[in-house]
């Protein structure tokens, strides 16, 4: 919670599991610190969660499941299996190629979504997922600001630490990115 003013943790809190959550960044701000901590102490823990990451690093609730992405069992079959779960919120923990683009985008049309992604400022993550996704056919603006509703930039501090710098809501006019509303 030091990273955030406590009205930007409100939003977020507010916010969680009723939305999707991107948190961006560049590697090594946080941002898979920032989505544990959103995915332990906001969440009501009866919202059935499915996490998918190749590597263990989010926390597992009581209503929860973690599913392993390895060379066998694609991030895109992982997500398509999960529908079956009837996942309130999935959560991928890293989005980093075409697939898991094309398949986050995917399912925030069916739930709530949370993941990240390596971008430089808020309103280029929703830019990268569309960049990502091209290699996969291509994903319409309308589903990539369904996965992208808000956009949490981290940062490094420059003392060694972390730290959020932005929090945005995205939206879509004329297939472009804007960001419809600056929250911190």
């Amino acid at each position: 919670r030091g990273s955030i003013t406590a009205g930007g943790y409100d939003f977020l809190c507010n916010s969680a599991g009723r939305r999707s959550i991107m948190f961006s960044g560049m590697p090594g701000t946080g941002k898979t610190t920032a989505l544990r901590a959103v995915l332990v102490e906001p969440l009501p823990q009866s919202l059935r969660q499915i996490i998918i990451e190749s590597d263990p690093e989010c926390p597992v609730p009581p209503h929860g499941l973690r599913l392993i992405s390895n060379d066998k069992s694609s991030f895109n079959k992982l997500i398509e299996r999960s529908f079956r779960l009837l996942p309130e919120i999935l959560v991928v923990a890293e989005i980093m190629d075409a697939e898991n683009a094309f398949a986050m985008a995917r399912a925030a049309r069916a739930c709530v979504g949370m993941s990240s992604i390596h971008a430089r400022n808020a309103l280029m993550a929703p830019g990268q997922l569309q960049e990502l996704g091209k290699k996969a056919g291509g994903i319409p603006a309308r589903d990539i600001a369904l996965a992208c509703e808000i956009v949490v930039q981290m940062e490094k501090d420059g003392k060694g630490g972390r730290r959020v710098s932005e929090i945005v809501t995205i939206g879509v006019k004329d297939e472009e990115f804007v960001v419809e509303d600056r929250i911190y």
